[in-house]
């Protein structure tokens, strides 16, 4: 059998259209430093629940859950075998193609078991994505003690340094080295940054990204990425991003549509620097598109009354009132992707992703090819459908204006 990774060619798009398909799950197994020991096709039970969940949010963004026939009991959950505290392994789905002999393999992650479960002749694992290591899912990497960065750190450096903090058994939290923008490598810290006993690194890499207008998350591949979402020469890249499937309401791969608008959503975020002395600066973000429903100019300014200025220290070499800008847009953008959403069951799509775009046709909502941007994905393992959240991208602030 021939076997392809993550390749989108004109057989597989036909694969996804044929209404017979044939869909295969494997379960890679990994040691710590995720060289392969190991592999799970068959053993893999499609008469129970399970799934995997994809979220778009800072930090941890993807869980599983899935159910193996337990056969000569080598899926007990004992330190000798391959599930127990912090096992990792790789999820893969496949499209299989009868007729060519060959199957689409696409990665949906690199996980970390959580928990599992035996009934009878079945084992129930739960797991994670790896920044579960740094947000205290796992109860690790919690400061025992005052953590401090020094001033004039390479932000790029600061987060490989951190990735490689030992465990506390002489491990490092991990060793895959991350995928940073290039500009990260150049930018220092101004200030020292502490973080209090009690607080996560997690909260360390989550504060930093945020500042910076980035994403911080673990990709389909296990490694951490830190990616600029906004920078001055291309802001609102989900504008121009090409679609990956364009979904028709007269298509069966496009099933039970609806919509949630949520009514408070805010069109307005102001950073501002906790400095108490020297100059203080401040931005403020507003969603003046005009597409979009909640627009200023339609409804009027609307901020957060539980937040309604968020504080920042300034942590890189950059203008202050940038990082402002950065941050002040980043929030925004959240904030109003969760506002107003679209979400409907479709066909299993193993090559789609959050942050990726698609194409909805929908007379129902007069939508004729319009583009959203994902927020979450379902997919269960076995029969059943996926589930997608996705945001109209007309409705997006993508014109930031400053006050």
């Amino acid at each position: 059998m021939t076997e392809y990774y993550e390749n989108t060619n004109s057989q597989y798009y036909d694969l996804l259209k044929n209404p017979n398909k044939i869909y295969r799950f494997k379960i890679e197994l990994l040691n710590h430093y995720e060289h392969t020991i190991g592999e799970i096709i068959n053993d893999i039970s499609s008469d129970t629940q399970g799934q995997i969940t994809i979220n778009k949010q800072q930090g941890m963004r993807r869980s599983c859950s899935f159910s193996l026939i337990n056969v000569d009991k080598k899926y007990l959950p004992t330190v000798n075998n391959h599930f127990w505290y912090n096992r990792k392994f790789k999820l893969y789905i496949g499209l299989y193609d009868q007729q060519q002999d060959a199957i689409y393999w696409f990665s949906e992650g690199v996980y970390i078991t959580q928990n599992a479960s035996c009934t009878h002749h079945m084992v129930t694992i739960n797991a994670v994505d790896k920044f579960a290591f740094f947000d205290g899912t796992l109860n690790t990497q919690l400061c025992q003690k005052t953590y401090k960065v020094k001033k004039g750190v390479c932000v790029g450096q600061l987060i490989r340094d951190t990735l490689m903090l030992d465990l506390g058994n002489d491990i490092p939290a991990d060793p895959i080295l991350p995928i940073i923008d290039n500009e990260f490598e150049t930018e220092t810290t101004v200030s020292e940054i502490v973080l209090n006993i009690g607080q996560y690194l997690g909260d360390l890499f989550i504060e930093i990204a945020s500042s910076l207008g980035c994403d911080v998350y673990y990709d389909r591949f296990g490694r951490l990425r830190f990616s600029r979402v906004f920078n001055d020469d291309f802001a609102f890249w989900y504008v121009h991003k090409g679609a990956l499937w364009n979904f028709d309401d007269i298509n069966i791969s496009y099933t039970d549509p609806s919509t949630d608008y949520t009514f408070d959503g805010i069109n307005t975020v102001t950073v501002t620097t906790d400095n108490t002395t020297g100059k203080v600066y401040s931005y403020t973000a507003i969603n003046d598109n005009p597409s979009s429903p909640i627009a200023v100019s339609s409804i009027g300014t609307r901020c957060d009354n539980s937040n309604p200025v968020i504080y920042i220290p300034i942590i890189t070499g950059q203008n202050p009132k940038s990082t402002c800008k950065l941050h002040a847009e980043h929030v925004l953008l959240e904030q109003t992707s969760m506002s107003i959403n679209v979400s409907f069951r479709t066909i299993i799509m193993p090559h789609i992703d959050v942050d990726e775009t698609i194409l909805i046709t929908d007379n129902c909502y007069n939508w004729n090819q319009q583009k959203f941007l994902i927020q979450s994905i379902t997919f269960p393992f076995g029969i059943g459908e996926s589930q997608i959240n996705a945001t109209n991208i007309q409705w997006l602030p993508y014109h930031v204006q400053p006050t």
